[in-house]
């Protein structure tokens, strides 16, 4: 697998789009213009490809850039939720629901209640 991940991280194309980070142990690459994160596991040599909204993306890369388990208030994942649903959660409520089903199984998404949301991973 990690031969793959060469050849996918050596398209000329893609180096100058995907952006490259990590979460954990993780090797995360982010394609911003189609809203699209590619998620290597070395422990088990699994890329992942998780197709995204641009909201999802926007909350996804925010939780990601945080430490894991750091709270993110629910204003700064989602700053328009408010002004869209007339202060409402829903909105961001339901992005998050959307990404759950997305991530790998082990990577959880949890609410700190009244405050915000955060990024954690389960042991596999």
């Amino acid at each position: 697998m990690r031969n793959g991940l060469q050849m996918f991280l050596e398209n000329a194309t893609l180096q100058e789009t995907l952006q490259r980070t990590s979460w954990k142990s993780y090797e995360v690459f982010l394609l911003e213009a189609a809203h699209t994160l590619f998620i290597y596991d070395p422990a088990h040599e699994t890329l992942f490809h998780i197709n995204t909204t641009p909201n999802e993306f926007l909350i996804l890369t925010r939780l990601l850039h945080a430490p894991p388990r750091e709270v993110i208030p629910f204003q700064e994942l989602f700053p328009f939720a408010s002004e869209q649903a007339g202060g409402s959660p829903a909105p961001l409520q339901r992005h998050i629901s959307r990404l759950k089903k997305k991530l790998p199984s082990h990577w959880i998404i949890s609410c700190e209640t009244w405050f915000g949301y955060y990024l954690w991973e389960r042991a596999s």
